[in-house]
């Protein structure tokens, strides 16, 4: 995996596999509101005389909804890991190789997870001076 398309293929199965997820999450979507989960009811406002439409009841949201949709997120968010790091790696070495005072999510050495971006940029306007 030295050259440029092998190295952005992980940024493209991730994005298709978000794909994938959205897909079983659109599915999911259909079907549960296919199932009516809410109730609409309606009553009359004494002092304007209008009809009030109200929801009167709520079914639950099926866990897998919240599921499909952090899958989805996480993927996309892995593909923009992967992508940023590819980044990182042409602009300080004009190469595919991780530098070694870049720092980013899986990469990091010196810093906690989660610092992401600001590291990167940190990273990146300190290879320029």
């Amino acid at each position: 995996m030295n050259n440029g398309p092998d190295r952005l293929r992980h940024v493209f199965l991730k994005l298709e596999r978000a794909k994938s997820h959205f897909a079983y999450l659109e599915d999911a979507v259909k079907a549960f509101f296919a199932t009516n989960p809410y109730r609409v009811s309606t009553k009359h406002d004494p002092q304007s005389r209008k009809l009030v439409y109200f929801i009167s009841d709520v079914q639950p949201t099926p866990d897998q909804l919240s599921l499909l949709v952090g899958d989805t997120i996480q993927n996309l968010s892995t593909a923009l890991d992967h992508l940023a790091c590819q980044v990182v790696c042409l602009f300080i070495n004009r190469s595919w190789r991780m530098p070694d005072h870049a720092f980013w999510g899986c990469f990091v050495r010196r810093f906690d997870c989660g610092v992401g971006l600001e590291v990167v940029l940190t990273s990146l306007s300190t290879a320029r001076r």
